[in-house]
């Protein structure tokens, strides 16, 4: 029996796919100059895994900022989120604070303030599907991208912003 490996979840991203967020974040760049350099960071992340011989690949999560940061481009309603809000984990809902160990250098981040539901949520656009579609054209490999939990949004209630579009976490 053949042992099987798939990527998981992230590929490390290339030192100018980093680069390239901040100025583009900034708007000195368009869009399509940075997705360019994002299509060339999944371009090496699905050569590199063909190269191992995997029989599932995936596009190394290069176009986004981290998982949770999908749920926010594919609806309306959130407030602006940033980095950190992402970076907290899913105990922000019970007021705490993210914070990483020794490894990420002991960093703690508070949960920042604008996160929220401010508005009912309505998607805006699919970016699992366009992750797909893109991954799909480019290998005849099984292409498989990460589709973040819908629990994830819980992240983004808060009891003092999203009140008026959602009065408490609780669905029913």
């Amino acid at each position: 029996m053949a042992a099987r490996a798939d990527t998981v979840c992230i590929l490390l991203r290339p030192p100018e796919l980093q680069a390239a967020r901040e100025p583009y974040a900034a708007s000195y760049f368009s869009a399509a100059e940075f997705k360019r350099i994002e299509d060339k960071a999944v371009d090496e992340a699905l050569k590199l895994q063909e190269e191992e011989g995997f029989s599932v690949v995936t596009y190394g999560e290069k176009r986004r900022e981290s998982l949770q940061s999908q749920l926010a481009e594919a609806v309306e309603g959130l407030g602006d989120p940033s980095i950190d809000a992402y970076l907290c984990s899913i105990d922000v809902y019970f007021g705490g604070d993210w914070q990483g160990g020794e490894e990420v250098g002991d960093r703690r981040i508070a949960r920042p303030e604008s996160l929220g539901v401010v508005g009912k949520l309505g998607r805006r656009r699919y970016p699992s599907v366009e992750e797909f579609v893109y991954l799909r054209a480019r290998t005849t490999r099984t292409p498989k991208v990460t589709l973040p939990s819908s629990s994830l949004f819980a992240n983004f209630w808060s009891p003092e912003i999203s009140k008026g579009a959602y009065p408490t976490l609780r669905l029913s």
